[in-house]
């Protein structure tokens, strides 16, 4: 089993640089895939706690931040949330008696946590913040950051399933995540 997770780890991690070295688009491919496995999740979440958002803004929000964040457009981030959070709204309330300002609170949560955190990855790696000389190669500032931000996900994400292997005595959430433990 320990095997079979290492070679996908390094697989994913494979993905995951090309994807960053090519930028754009590629990256922007990527990140909506990851974010639509994590809405998932999240989603799922939400729901072991009676929280119901809309499943179809939700998807909708990450994606409208996800092409911002492709096209470099920062400038229209206030009025893609502003019009999310109408659709939040609008979605919520056709629930009629149903309806729970809760699960207004929840959409923008799955919104903001899985649409606009994760664009601003693509923010940094479209940014135009120079270059300098690293060992001889021409290293784009931007690109920098975003592998530092990679390595330290990747080294935090390891040490923690390391840690809770070895560690780990009480079942987190056995809800959503049975193997996680603290």
């Amino acid at each position: 089993m320990e095997k079979k997770r290492a070679i996908t780890a390094w697989i994913f991690l494979a993905i995951t640089f090309t994807a960053v070295f090519l930028g754009g688009w590629v990256l922007g491919i990527f990140l909506t895939a990851l974010m639509c496995f994590g809405m998932k999740e999240l989603l799922m979440m939400m729901h072991s706690k009676d929280l119901y958002p809309s499943v179809v803004t939700s998807y909708l929000g990450c994606l409208v931040f996800f092409f911002l964040g492709c096209a470099s457009e920062i400038q229209y981030l206030h009025l893609a949330a502003i019009f999310l959070i109408i659709c939040a709204f609008l979605a919520i309330l056709r629930r009629g008696q149903k309806a729970r300002i809760r699960d207004i609170g929840a959409t923008l949560i799955c919104v903001l946590y899985g649409g606009l955190l994760p664009s601003h990855f693509l923010f940094l790696r479209n940014m135009d913040a120079g270059s300098t000389d690293l060992f001889g190669y021409d290293l784009n500032l931007a690109l920098g950051f975003v592998i530092l931000m990679v390595v330290s996900i990747t080294v935090t994400d390891v040490a923690a399933y390391f840690v809770g292997c070895k560690f780990g005595k009480h079942k987190l959430w056995e809800a959503v995540i049975p193997k996680k433990t603290i």
